[in-house]
């Protein structure tokens, strides 16, 4: 999957969301941290692993002069697939790769966020596409996958230099677009008036991605952008694999919490992520973090629901539990002792 998520901290709550997919290798653009606040994946993700690369890379900024943060890109999966995933060396904080061994194929995953149009900026777009193009020269023997934020569109309504440079770049690279049949856009500006398709999976072949799929816009999700989909025909071995989905549920006990140090905590995160000429979106967003910040680090929560794991039975042993709840239904409602029952002392 990938998304331009326009700063990890305002749309955190979606992002948590989509994390909970536990099969799901998330590429993400604009997470808008600096070198020194990388650490914020590991503290709010302890089940993925985070690779990770920000705009003061090669120049690090001192954290008392930093403004809002910029650009920045990551790539994010559960930990289960460690032994399966390798980070490569190569790109810049702009582009970035990993390995990905699966059943019958060895994948090179590239995430980009390539230059934003602006005056002259085709010469940076084109360099950036020269990086993409170094790194699977290098990995030639790899399948190939391209995600990320393109900033151009490969639909021909639209002709800017960036448009025209990708179009090139996808022909000469033979690089294939399996959602070519997708009108939706994935990109929708704040103002309303303009939208364009700029978010992309790319492969070099064929039968690695079985399909595409662009998802809706929904009042969760904070950024302009939405995520693209991209479902791999081949899989992962997962034999040795251990699923780390909970299923816990958890009540947070409001009644039983301390306000005042709960106050006192929310007025202290707060403080720690005040960040000048914030948007009116990225300050409810920064607003959201903060409030579940507080409720985690004070308000108490018990378990309300305790799944055990989901074990395959027989059509057989299936009959005879269906039948074994009926029977306990029955004596539930027709047979059972209210209050103290000695039936088993």
């Amino acid at each position: 999957m990938t998304l331009n998520i326009e700063g990890i901290k305002s749309n955190f709550n979606y992002l948590q969301d989509i994390a909970k997919d536990h099969n799901l290798i998330i590429c993400l653009q604009e997470h808008w941290l600096w070198g020194y606040e990388t650490n914020f994946f590991e503290k709010h993700f302890p089940l993925h692993t985070i690779f990770s690369r920000s705009h003061d890379d090669n120049d690090p900024i001192p954290n008392f002069k930093a403004r809002r943060g910029q650009a920045g890109t990551a790539i994010m999966w559960p930990s289960s697939l460690n032994k399966f995933i390798h980070k490569l060396p190569d790109g810049n904080s702009r582009v970035m790769a990993i390995k990905i061994e699966l059943e019958n194929h060895t994948v090179c995953l590239i995430n980009a966020y390539m230059p934003t149009l602006a005056q002259n900026s085709q010469i940076g777009y084109r360099e950036h596409l020269d990086i993409v193009s170094h790194i699977t020269e290098k990995y030639s023997d790899l399948t190939h996958i391209l995600c990320g934020d393109l900033n151009g569109t490969l639909k021909t309504s639209r002709k800017n230099p960036h448009d025209k440079l990708l179009r090139a770049f996808k022909t000469q690279g033979k690089w294939i677009n399996k959602g070519n049949h997708l009108d939706n856009d994935t990109f929708f500006h704040h103002n309303g008036l303009s939208s364009s398709q700029i978010d992309y999976i790319l492969t070099q072949d064929l039968d690695i991605v079985d399909k595409i799929l662009i998802e809706n816009t929904c009042g969760n999700n904070l950024s302009t952008h939405v995520p693209v989909f991209g479902v791999l025909a081949a899989k992962i071995q997962s034999n040795n694999i251990k699923s780390s989905i909970s299923g816990k549920k958890f009540k947070i006990e409001w009644d039983r919490a301390d306000l005042n140090k709960y106050q006192g905590k929310l007025k202290e995160t707060l403080q720690e992520n005040q960040s000048p000429n914030l948007t009116s979106t990225e300050l409810v967003g920064n607003l959201i973090y903060c409030l579940t910040t507080a409720e985690k680090n004070v308000i108490t929560s018990r378990i309300i629901k305790l799944n055990g794991p989901i074990l395959k039975v027989s059509a057989e042993t299936k009959i005879l539990l269906n039948i074994s709840k009926q029977k306990h239904r029955i004596w539930d409602i027709g047979g059972r002792k209210r209050g103290l029952d000695d039936s088993f002392t």
